[in-house]
């Protein structure tokens, strides 16, 4: 931590990602563009000192609109984050631990989900579920575990036959003990991967 605090664009990174968390937290509860919807000029006024991004087709502020999706952006970011967070490390860990079976089945189906352009399965599942911001938060979810289920699949692979496993096995470690070694071997990985899904997702919800 201390390497990585010393390098200045971290700290200008984590500077970002501290001002969006606190307008978020802001606009949750209601202290930062409450009134977001609330008509102040007319249609297309053009920016100025007192509208500064201007007014949209409703009258309505732009800045304030900018300042609310943010909010939206932070929270869809999260949360179908941690959704393809969950489906990709657990489907990974099954399928490169286990084997057999089990393993042919998970590949056949993130192999299915990936033949399938994106765009179009979000705004399928989109479809069937109907509008809203939960929709959001599963569709984009559902969509985007298939890179780290295949990540954490390989790597699980990998170590399941190392010293450090193959001992547990000798001493009659349950499976749940041997992943739960596994685990911080690969966490490096998902991490990554986190950082990058996030971001990706926001790229999504805009599409959407």
């Amino acid at each position: 931590m201390k390497r990585l605090f010393k390098q200045p664009i971290v700290i200008f990174s984590l500077s970002i990602i501290a001002l969006y968390t606190i307008i978020t937290l802001l606009v949750a509860l209601g202290l930062l563009a409450g009134n977001w919807s609330e008509e102040i000029t007319t249609s297309y006024q053009k920016p100025s000192w007192d509208i500064l991004f201007g007014a949209d087709i409703f009258g309505q502020s732009v800045l304030r609109k900018v300042i609310y999706s943010i909010k939206t952006a932070m929270l869809v970011g999260f949360t179908s984050s941690l959704i393809a967070l969950f489906i990709g490390i657990t489907l990974g860990f099954l399928a490169g631990y286990f084997g057999g079976y089990l393993d042919q089945f998970i590949v056949w189906l993130y192999t299915t989900f990936s033949s399938i352009p994106s765009i179009i399965l979000l705004i399928s599942i989109a479809m069937i579920l109907g509008k809203g911001e939960a929709t959001m938060y599963i569709s984009v979810g559902l969509t985007s575990w298939v890179g780290l289920c295949r990540l954490v699949r390989g790597e699980v692979l990998k170590h399941k036959n190392r010293e450090y496993v193959l001992a547990m096995k000798t001493f009659g470690a349950s499976h749940l003990r041997k992943m739960r070694h596994i685990f911080p071997n690969i966490a490096h990985l998902i991490i990554i991967n986190a950082s990058l899904q996030f971001q990706t997702a926001i790229k999504s919800e805009v599409i959407l």
